[in-house]
């Protein structure tokens, strides 16, 4: 309960809730009426003779848009209203008109009177109440075409009346029977409807004059349509960049796809091989005493096998990719020297138990990983698990061909000045695989914090 204690002579307090807002009424944005020419009663009762009557016929002046209501935005200036009502009636061409509406200031009767207002934000605030029609009358100081009537030559001499009594009636009309019910009550003649409106009339607004509109008024008319071509530039721009968003997801889509189709193609290609390997291994015997030969798997393991002396280096590489599933690997002899396939195991020059090196083909693994199809935000769409000892493997094959590997630890926030002094020490440092670590941050991260560092680094210096 909330109570109020008033001093004599003290306004009374107003209470108002947190949250409670003034509802307004929205302003109309467009006045909505029927525009049309005098019907001929009015131009008969206003006095107009019939050869004003015949211009008003010969301009056109009748209704627009069949009678429908037409729309006009509030903020249209006099002039454009003007212009506007002549596109209406191409009949008011280099004429002189002026508005008339029903019942006069009051709004009262059913005469036209003439109104001072010419834009549509007044006609609306001057029109509640009223007949929403406007009626265009040219003014009668105007020069009229003068289309005179045919007179006739002679006056048309009277008819006689002629006086004849009526034939009287032979006998009575019989009465008509008596329908007992009940009879719909009579409906009211639209003139009776029209008296009555006469008789009680609706009490209707006062006059106003708003008069001509102000610079001040024009002015925001001039900043709403601004605001409007603003607003509509913004949504063209908002459009266009939702369409560029559109089209790079659905390009990024096709891209994605494409990479998992060239996935899966190189995929069964892989499988074909090894089994088609398999197949030829198959028919390969291994003989009791023949050349045995030793193999360093990528991973480190080994396998022997023994082989003809006679036997294609072939069957070497079939015996890898069909038994151990690498069909494109790359067979070094003890000398680092890659195997040809044309050649025998004889011709080898192999005597006793021989050791060859497996090494992965590196255009196949990067065939695999698809790096020739352009990848755009895989990692957050499709997530990668690697395989790390995998990777760690590929790795270490990658920097043997480095001048061995250098350990750095470096400051993140001087990481510029610290590259430069080792460049400085050590030039040759550039040959090198590098292995960073941040001071402060030993945390295991394969090749992360180099790749932070080189970052860095080339962020520092350009």
């Amino acid at each position: 309960a909330v109570a109020f204690w008033l001093l004599p002579g003290q306004p009374r307090p107003v209470l108002q809730l947190p949250g409670a807002r003034a509802r307004r009424r929205q302003a109309p944005r467009f006045l909505r009426i029927r525009v049309t020419g005098l019907p001929a009663t009015h131009l008969n009762a206003a006095g107009i003779n019939q050869r004003i009557l015949a211009q008003y016929q010969r301009l056109g002046l009748g209704k627009v848009n069949g009678g429908n209501p037409v729309q006009f935005p509030m903020a249209m200036t006099e002039e454009d209203f003007e212009v506007r009502l002549r596109q209406l009636l191409p009949g008011l061409e280099n004429m002189e008109f002026e508005l008339c509406v029903h019942g006069g200031r009051n709004g009262m009767g059913n005469q036209l009177h003439a109104i001072p207002y010419r834009t549509p934000r007044t006609i609306h605030a001057n029109m509640a109440g009223r007949r929403s029609a406007l009626y265009v009358r040219l003014k009668a100081d105007l020069p009229i075409v003068q289309d005179p009537l045919p007179e006739l030559e002679a006056p048309v001499a009277e008819l006689p009346v002629v006086q004849e009594p009526l034939p009287e009636l032979e006998a009575p009309v019989a009465e008509l029977p008596v329908v007992q019910g009940h009879l719909p009550e009579p409906r009211a003649t639209v003139a009776e409807v029209a008296e009555e409106e006469m008789e009680e009339p609706q009490p209707r607004p006062p006059f106003v004059d708003m008069g001509t509109p102000t610079v001040e008024s024009r002015n925001r008319a001039e900043l709403r349509r601004e605001q409007n071509r603003e607003f509509a530039e913004t949504q063209q721009i908002d459009h266009a960049r939702e369409m560029a968003q559109r089209h790079a997801q659905q390009q990024r889509r096709r891209l994605q796809l494409q990479r998992r189709e060239h996935r899966q193609r190189h995929r069964n290609q892989r499988e074909q091989a090894v089994a088609d390997m398999a197949n030829r291994i198959a028919e390969v015997p291994e003989p009791d005493s023949g050349i045995e030969i030793g193999f360093r798997l990528p991973d480190g393991s080994r396998v022997t096998r023994s082989f003809a002396a006679d036997a294609p280096v072939q069957a070497l590489f079939d015996y890898i990719g069909g038994v151990h599933g690498i069909p494109g690997a790359r067979l070094l002899n003890p000398a680092r020297e890659e195997l040809t396939r044309a050649a025998t195991i004889a011709s080898l020059g192999v005597q006793g138990r021989t050791l060859i090196t497996v090494e992965n083909d590196m255009e196949s693994n990067a065939s695999s990983s698809d790096e020739s199809v352009p990848i755009q935000d895989d990692a957050i769409d499709n997530p990668v698990v690697l395989d790390l000892p995998s990777f760690k493997r590929r790795v270490f094959e990658h920097s043997q061909a480095l001048h061995g590997t250098v350990k750095l630890q470096l400051s993140r926030d001087t990481v510029l000045e610290d590259m430069t002094t080792v460049y400085g020490g050590n030039p040759n440092i550039i040959h090198s695989y590098l292995d960073v670590t941040f001071k402060g941050e030993e945390g295991a991260d394969v090749d992360g914090p180099t790749k932070e560092c080189l970052r860095l680094f080339w962020e520092e210096l350009f």
